[in-house]
């Protein structure tokens, strides 16, 4: 069974950068695009792409379904994995004219013809505003060769399709039962050996992140949309599930919820 996953593991990782190949050699073809369709469920589903217009080579996946609650945006990327496994965390860079930041992100085997990197991105970050407004989207692992996206139309598609997400994800979240509004301190470990208390507060109009280390506090405020990044300049804090990824100026912190 091992080796059966491992093979199959090979075959996508190798599709995926055949695919990154040919589409490099095909890159006047590639659009960004922007549908929705009903799935097998019956739910509507909004799709972003940058792909070759009716076939399956494509380097940028995003998609929302009616029915999920948000604020993230499941997004694939058509990243060579080299010999990851499916599952395996990694760190994905984006970087445009205006725009720089690092997401966690796992590798993502669906099929031998589909796999890559899955990041998910808040339906309030700055980088929906970057593809817009940008010539050029670097994406790549941390650490590892960037690959090149034009931005060329992607205006429109990008607008649209956070537009139509962003009614799906207020539609979700008014029917369903109130949250509470904190659910107390949770203890986080990160990268470089720190660690700090969070609490969350969504209680009042700004919902606030306040996180304290050895005796020391700092709140920050979310970002107005977003569900899921506060801020406090100079420092940024993403929380993406059990992972809080603190942004400031000159490094990338990764922490870990331990309780």
């Amino acid at each position: 069974m091992r080796s059966l996953i491992a093979n199959c593991a090979r075959a996508a990782a190798i599709v995926a950068g055949l695919t990154v190949t040919a589409l490099a050699q095909d890159a006047a073809d590639l659009q960004w695009q922007q549908y929705a369709f009903d799935d097998q469920d019956g739910a509507r589903t909004h799709l972003l792409s940058f792909a070759i217009p009716e076939t399956d080579a494509w380097l940028f996946n995003a998609e929302c379904r009616a029915g999920h609650a948000g604020p993230a945006i499941p997004v694939m990327l058509a990243l060579d994995f080299g010999s990851r496994e499916n599952g395996d965390d990694v760190e994905v860079r984006f970087r445009t004219e205006t725009y720089d930041a690092t997401f966690a992100g796992k590798v993502s085997i669906q099929g031998e013809e589909y796999a890559g990197i899955a990041v998910e991105v808040g339906v309030g970050d700055a980088f929906w505003p970057a593809l817009r407004r940008g010539n050029v989207l670097h994406s790549g692992l941390a650490g590892e060769e960037m690959r090149l996206i034009s931005l060329r139309g992607s205006n429109d598609p990008v607008r649209r399709f956070v537009e139509s997400c962003s009614q799906i994800f207020a539609k979700a979240t008014s029917s369903a039962a109130p949250a509470p509004a904190s659910d107390g301190a949770h203890a986080y470990e990160c990268e470089d050996g720190r660690g700090f208390d969070l609490t969350i507060d969504t209680s009042r109009p700004d919902p606030v992140a306040t996180i304290t280390s050895q005796g020391n506090s700092a709140t920050l405020v979310q970002v107005p949309g977003s569900g899921t990044v506060y801020t406090k300049e100079p420092l940024e804090m993403r929380i993406e599930g059990d992972v809080v990824l603190m942004v400031m100026p000159q490094e990338t912190v990764r922490c870990t919820r331990r309780d």
